[in-house]
């Protein structure tokens, strides 16, 4: 069908709904909330009666008080007679009706304006209000709660589809397309725009919320006309997103229908052999992801799509330096906010977070079951994942490697920070989910130029990150 440029009906009635706020209610001034039954009456009492006369108006509004405007003749205004509430009325220099707005104070009896607009559809959004059309009744409709102008009060506001006062164009149409290629953090979603003549700014809202919001929620965005698609970054693995497409024609916000995709777990490979992030549900803050395992020094390391390579330059030590460009490196290319845990996290997550069986040590009470430590570690250090996981699946967290965790507020590359779990030289007694020592001293790790406060020794300590799912 053809339709009218939408946003300059909405401009008359943004002009309207202004009008009757500003003027007659003052800025600062609040009416006081109707009850659900006289607000609903009131927006039913509004005429839609497109090309009535003044005079006509002026009838149908009998029993209500007809306000000066100011205005030049083409507004009508009549309040209630408690005075909280407005209907008025916009005229063509024809003296015929072209557009209604109804003006109520905030939350009169929390009635929703949407659900009175059952027969009409959807169209998009324009100056912080919702558009809707009924093309059988020749009407449109715009909804703000609050309104933009005077968040005291929500405003409803009809106009004809089709008239004379207004130029004709082809109508606008956003779609989301469900066929999507996701991965471990990215997605390629599609969509079209159509009824533009040129390029316009067109993509996708999308988050994990299924009501999406264009404040709250991500934007992708491209010059489109037809057919696109965009590839996002740094989405949570293993979880569901919510998306649509979206255009903006005139100004006014045109959507598709909205779809959901679900993302592969992040996985990451320690020498070829495969292993996972793990979801910690019910953190001491939030839910985060942790490695599955220690990522000990001179390892092959590849993480989803990041090949890191050999970790560790040297033979004995990790200085600062390098964890700096690893947690830059796989922030910049997943997205994803990898860090230290805290030491609040790596207790809970050792002790089997929500799935904690209260065990003495990280997967059991018989240490020889979970861990490498002084009594069977044979002198030296093992492989990652050679004795049995904790609950979530977490290998290591006591013995084999103590390791590094980070307080809230210290920065982000400190690795100074307390060591937990023991390692594969310690007493069974500093192998417990509690166990930890402070961080490196000033003193020199041995065979190497590096002192403990610029790195930390490898022979004894690894790193096991993180990222909050929040």
């Amino acid at each position: 069908m053809t339709t009218i440029k939408r946003h300059c009906i909405s401009a008359v009635i943004v002009c309207l709904a202004s009008v009757s706020c500003s003027d007659y209610f003052g800025s600062s001034s609040q009416g006081t909330a109707m009850n659900p039954e006289t607000a609903d009456d009131l927006i039913h009492k509004a005429s839609i009666e497109w090309g009535a006369s003044e005079d006509e108006i002026v009838s149908h509004m009998s029993g209500f008080s007809q306000v000066e405007t100011g205005e030049s003749g083409n507004i009508l205004q009549f309040k209630t007679p408690n005075n909280n509430a407005s209907i008025s009325y916009r005229f063509n220099e024809n003296g015929e009706l072209c557009a209604t707005v109804v003006i109520l104070p905030t939350g009169s009896g929390n009635i929703d304006l949407h659900s009175l607009l059952s027969d009409f559809s959807y169209v998009g959004e324009l100056n912080e209000g919702i558009v809707y059309e009924n093309p059988m009744e020749n009407t449109m409709a715009a909804v703000w709660q609050p309104l933009a102008e005077n968040d005291a009060y929500d405003a409803i506001g009809f106009a004809p589809v089709i008239s004379d006062d207004y130029e004709l164009i082809a109508p606008v149409a956003v779609s989301t397309s469900e066929d999507v290629v996701s991965g471990m953090v990215t997605a390629t979603l599609s969509g079209n725009v159509s009824g533009v003549d040129s390029d316009v700014e067109a993509g996708f809202i999308y988050g994990r919320n299924p009501v999406l919001s264009e404040t709250e929620d991500k934007k992708a965005s491209i010059s489109a006309n037809g057919d696109f698609s965009i590839t996002v970054n740094g989405l949570l693995d293993d979880e569901v997103y919510y998306y649509c497409a979206y255009a903006i024609v005139d100004n006014i916000v045109y959507k598709g229908e909205t779809m959901s995709f679900q993302t592969e777990q992040l996985t990451y490979t320690i020498n070829g052999k495969p292993f996972k992030m793990v979801k910690v549900e019910g953190g001491p803050t939030a839910t985060f992801s942790m490695m599955q395992t220690e990522l000990p020094h001179n390892a092959d390391f590849r993480i989803g799509p990041v090949n890191i390579g050999k970790f560790g330059e040297f033979d004995r030590g990790v200085p600062r330096y390098e964890i700096k460009r690893l947690i830059d490196k796989l922030r910049e290319q997943t997205g994803l906010p990898f860090r230290f845990p805290t030491r609040d996290e790596w207790k809970f997550a050792a002790s089997g977070g929500n799935e904690s069986m209260n065990y003495t040590y990280s997967g059991s009470n018989d240490i020889d079951e979970v861990a490498w430590y002084g009594g069977n570690s044979g002198n030296t250090v093992h492989d990652v994942a050679g004795k049995r996981p904790n609950e979530l699946g977490l290998y290591d967290m006591s013995g084999n490697y103590a390791e590094i965790c980070q307080d809230e507020g210290d920065i982000l590359y400190y690795i100074d920070g307390p060591c937990y779990g023991g390692n594969w030289s310690s007493a069974a007694s500093d192998c417990k989910v509690t166990s930890w020592k402070s961080g490196s001293v000033s003193g020199e790790i041995p065979g190497t130029d590096f002192v403990e406060k610029n790195a930390y020794d490898t022979k004894y300590i690894a790193i096991r990150l993180v990222y909050s799912r929040e």
